[in-house]
């Protein structure tokens, strides 16, 4: 299944804001709490990789997250089919952390 286009709702660490995923053909481009990202799309695998393309974000971290159908829904998720993207954060410069994101669009 394609990445779903649009405005998601990300968790990151405890932290609640938009991931907009603009364009993901397998290159992805968007944004995450207003940040802009860039990454990659693995239809195969189902998995989307990217990264904030920010020069003033000092950390520099990988998202990592796995596509799947949901049933479960975060709160003010609509919509009747709800996906979820979900995976591991890591910091790529500094000692590796255990941290987590995930993120919800729901869509008719």
């Amino acid at each position: 299944m394609p990445l779903p286009i649009g405005t998601w709702t990300a968790n990151v660490a405890g932290g609640v804001g938009p991931l907009v995923i603009t364009k993901a053909d397998p290159s992805v481009t968007g944004t995450l709490f207003g940040k802009s990202l860039i990454g990659v799309w693995d239809e195969t695998a189902q998995k989307l990789s990217f990264c904030i393309n920010d020069p003033s974000v000092n950390l520099k971290e990988l998202y990592t997250g796995f596509l799947f159908q949901d049933q479960f829904r975060m709160p003010g998720i609509i919509g009747g089919t709800v996906f979820t993207l979900a995976g591991p954060l890591t910091n790529i410069l500094a000692r590796p952390e255990n941290r987590s994101w995930y993120a919800q669009i729901g869509l008719q």
